[in-house]
């Protein structure tokens, strides 16, 4: 099980197990889903598009993060794009606007929480 959960009125408190193969949903109520992914070496994420922000924390490990941003603004799959590619480390955010293009690469055994906003 990826995460433990309280249940609380004002409160809920889970806990990430990073011996979790590919980790899992952690929590998800009608304004956010925050997801744990455990990536061995090697893994990737295909592409992946989402209407709506994506925060993506590097809690262990090292990735290879590539966003395909729209040449003329529009977020069509097909449409051409331009490619930025950047490594991110243990501690290191990124925010990704609504309909981000973007695929993961584990660079090393990698622990990441991803807060998918609604």
């Amino acid at each position: 099980m990826a995460a433990k959960g309280c249940v609380e009125k004002s409160m809920k408190h889970f806990y990430i197990d990073p011996e979790t193969l590919l980790g899992g949903i952690v929590y998800t109520d009608d304004k956010q889903e925050i997801v744990h992914l455990s990536l061995l070496t090697g893994n990737t994420v295909p592409d992946y598009q989402y209407d709506g922000k994506i925060n993506l924390l590097v809690m262990a490990g090292k990735i290879e993060l590539t966003i395909e941003e729209p040449v003329d603004g529009n977020h069509k799959m097909d449409l051409p794009k331009q490619r930025q590619v950047l490594e991110l480390g243990p501690r290191e955010l990124v925010v990704l606007e609504k309909n981000t293009v973007h695929r993961l690469v584990a660079l090393m055994d990698s622990q990441l929480l991803v807060v998918k906003i609604k």
